[in-house]
């Protein structure tokens, strides 16, 4: 009777590196940085090399959410004490100088792709304002429970998309400032949630979760304001994704993944690139934070 002779350990070690090796090597190289906030910091993450640095601290107060306004300066929303009470606050900081300027009590801050507009929440109304000569104009956008959850996603120099409440059940709804009225999205609702998507200018397409509210198998796709789907990212199906950020130079976007451990229940996070053209996913980063919003930089 013939026997099968079992492979050396170490023939199993040295084919396991080797296939490790192949799969790294198919990553891509990624330039740039990432901006993001963790807790009290703000911080730096350089593509290239996966090299971390803090660029400033916010003081005692945590860094929620980060978005765009010019090269020069972004928004900051933060959560910490004022005068003895905790509050969510609107910070502009400046990256050449290192200056903080508080605007408002709000959240969910978000400038228009003017860079001159800024929509946010005030925990029971959603405000559209711009700066005159000597004073803030602001236009009401929409009143809501106290502190319920809002999402707004800027897609335009004078629009945003916009939704309050559970996913699901939310109305999607694209509010003008120039025409000073909202417009209920109720195709593009049927195929995206808000919660977690990124407006990809170039495309001038939303990149968003599709998928049923109870369902736990969601993917992204990427869809028009009418609610077209014109593609799907090709992602691993067992892990959970949240797109962050869009790379322009390399028709790429930038994702965290997040699980936790099986035997502690730690929570780990990975960063991911995800090539369009392509259509391939790449892990490029591993034991990387970013939070749930980031500022891509080219080098």
């Amino acid at each position: 009777m013939h026997r099968y002779r079992p492979f050396p350990i170490s023939f199993v070690i040295l084919s396991l590196a080797s296939l490790a090796a192949c799969q790294q090597a198919a990553a891509p190289e990624v330039s740039g940085e990432l901006l993001f906030g963790s807790g009290h910091y703000l911080a730096v993450l350089a593509l290239r090399n996966g090299n971390t640095d803090i660029v400033a601290s916010i003081g005692d107060v945590d860094i929620q959410e980060i978005s765009p306004r010019s090269d020069r300066r972004i928004l900051l929303n933060v959560f910490g004490p004022v005068n003895q009470k905790d509050s969510h606050r609107l910070v502009l900081f400046d990256l050449e100088t290192r200056q903080q300027l508080t605007f408002f009590e709000g959240r969910s801050g978000r400038y228009l792709l003017d860079g001159q507009t800024l929509v946010y929440d005030d925990g029971s109304r959603i405000w559209a304002t711009w700066k005159r000569v000597n004073y803030w104009e602001k236009v009401e956008v929409a009143q809501h429970p106290f502190n319920a959850k809002v999402r707004i996603v800027p897609v335009s120099d004078t629009s945003f998309l916009y939704s309050i409440g559970s996913e699901g059940d939310a109305p999607l709804q694209l509010f003008d400032t120039v025409q000073r009225r909202s417009t209920k999205l109720t195709r593009l609702m049927s195929v995206c949630e808000l919660e977690g998507a990124i407006w990809i200018q170039a495309r001038s397409e939303l990149l968003c979760r599709s998928g049923s509210p109870s369902s736990g198998n969601k993917s992204y796709v990427f869809a028009n304001l009418d609610g077209v789907v014109s593609a799907s990212m090709q992602l691993p199906p067992d892990k959970s994704f949240r797109a962050l950020a869009y790379i322009p130079d390399r028709d790429a976007v930038v994702l965290s993944e997040s699980w936790r451990t099986w035997m502690s229940g730690r929570q780990k996070w990975a960063v991911w690139l995800y090539d369009i053209g392509e259509e391939a996913s790449h892990r490029i980063l591993e034991h990387q934070y970013l939070g749930s919003s980031v500022i891509y930089r080219p080098e």
